[in-house]
């Protein structure tokens, strides 16, 4: 038996096949762990001496197909399948059921169960902005103006085809000051409340999640409902008509401020087409938690009735 380092210099000194000559000239130096690397002559003679041969020595070939199965039989042991297949073990398989059973009875994309919702009223010339609405005084008033001043550049057009087959549009002035947009926010409430309780749901499903304390749980649903309800919101987003399909309803941002870049040049290649419907997305998901304040106060109370339920 040999240690795996003088296994190494033996193969690497037989491939090379030179002449090792000992610098001290006496070639009788003592070899130890320590001293192995100060003359490789006399490492050598004694790798002879303890019984080493040339022939013994595997070829490329064996020691890469030898290094495959210790890899292979690692991997066996760790239950993760080969590198280069397409397979899952039966724990990633049921877990991606689990998610996808939890999505399925909890996201109806067709919106039927959001019912009983605020349409907005675009106000007029001479109608004034409701008090709970109007910019407060003190500390709140800089926060306040600055949300003011994101939503007006913004222009939100909403469709609702009824069930008589009628259909109600809303749709700004394009040259409007912004207020009109502040009509919007019951309406962004009622949706924002819907798609909360959708999360809370889809969390209750999964079997890892119930099994965290309550404190956890809250936390998990306090840092994630907004990204979850994103990436639900871009599911029904439709990328040739711009807008988000939820059912009867239909959102649509009319040109906002970035969210149209010009096209892009036929050397740039899908990238910017891609970049400019994902920031399209991504805005009006962000404009929901700032349109509605109250909605983001309604996620930890929901999420600690859901968890206490």
């Amino acid at each position: 038996m040999t240690c795996e380092g003088c296994k190494g210099f033996f193969r690497r000194a037989m491939k090379r096949n030179t002449r090792l000559r000992c610098p001290f000239r006496k070639g009788t130096c003592e070899i130890t762990r320590k001293t192995r690397r100060q003359c490789q002559a006399c490492r050598l003679r004694k790798c002879l001496e303890s019984g080493m041969k040339k022939e013994m020595i595997m070829s490329d070939a064996a020691v890469e197909q030898r290094r495959a199965l210790i890899r292979r039989k690692k991997r066996e042991r760790m239950g993760i399948q080969p590198l280069g297949t397409k397979g899952l073990t039966e724990e990633q398989w049921t877990m991606i059921r689990e998610l996808m059973d939890a999505q399925m009875k909890t996201f109806d994309t067709t919106f039927s169960n959001f019912k009983n919702f605020r349409l907005p009223e675009v106000p007029s010339s001479g109608r004034e902005v409701p008090e709970s609405l109007q910019t407060p005084v003190g500390q709140e008033a800089a926060k306040w103006s600055q949300i003011r001043a994101d939503l007006c550049s913004l222009k939100v057009s909403l469709r609702l085809c009824r069930e008589d087959g009628s259909v109600w549009n809303y749709r700004p002035h394009a040259d409007s000051s912004g207020r009109e947009i502040f009509s919007l926010l019951p309406h962004m409430a009622d949706m924002s409340t819907y798609m909360f309780k959708g999360i809370i749901n889809f969390a209750k499903f999964i079997s890892h999640f119930r099994d965290l304390p309550i404190e956890d749980q809250i936390s998990l649903l306090k840092g994630a409902t907004f990204e979850l309800c994103q990436l639900r919101f871009n599911t029904v987003f439709n990328a040739e008509t711009g807008t988000w399909e939820c059912g009867r309803l239909s959102y649509c941002l009319e040109d906002p401020a970035g969210a149209r870049e010009p096209p892009a040049c036929p050397s740039g290649g899908g990238q910017t087409h891609v970049w400019r419907e994902e920031k399209r997305r991504t805005r009006i998901c962000r404009w929901l938690p700032a349109a509605s304040p109250g909605a983001r106060a309604e996620v930890p109370l929901q999420a600690e009735e859901a968890a206490a339920a």
